[in-house]
């Protein structure tokens, strides 16, 4: 299995959690993962699975590749 590396991955799903006014443990609840992972996504020593961020798009409406711009 691969992992592809985006560089502003982590601030842009840190970006956008605080632009829908969700907290660590809200995002955490909806992916029905711990915290801590969460904050692993923001920092940038994990990377979600597809389907984590697939949720999130699909509950706020959101388009995928907002997560993978390049600032």
């Amino acid at each position: 299995m691969y992992t592809i590396y985006y560089p502003d991955f982590s601030s842009n799903f840190k970006s956008i959690r605080e632009f829908l006014s969700l907290s660590i443990v809200d995002v955490s609840e909806i992916l029905s993962i711990s915290p801590s992972i969460v904050k692993r996504y923001e920092d940038g020593s994990m990377q979600p699975k597809a389907g984590d961020i697939y949720k999130l798009c699909n509950k706020y409406g959101l388009d995928y590749d907002i997560f993978f711009e390049q600032k």
